[in-house]
C-alpha cells in the first residue's frame, strides 16, 4: 500500500489470499488496534 495507496483494502486482502474480509479486519485491529480503513487514511496524512 505504500507503494500504491490508492489501492483498494479489499484487493490488497485477495491477493495476500484473505477469503473473509470481515475476519481480516478483526485479526488486523487485535494485532494494530486499529481497523484497516484506519491505517489507510493515517497513511495518507503521511504520504501528502
Amino acid at each position: 500500500m505504500l507503494k500504491n495507496p490508492q489501492m483498494n483494502i479489499n484487493d490488497l486482502a485477495e491477493d495476500l489470499g484473505f477469503l473473509h474480509r470481515g475476519q481480516l479486519a478483526r485479526d488486523y485491529q487485535k494485532l494494530f488496534g486499529e481497523l484497516p480503513r484506519e491505517t489507510k487514511g493515517n497513511m495518507k496524512s503521511v504520504i501528502e
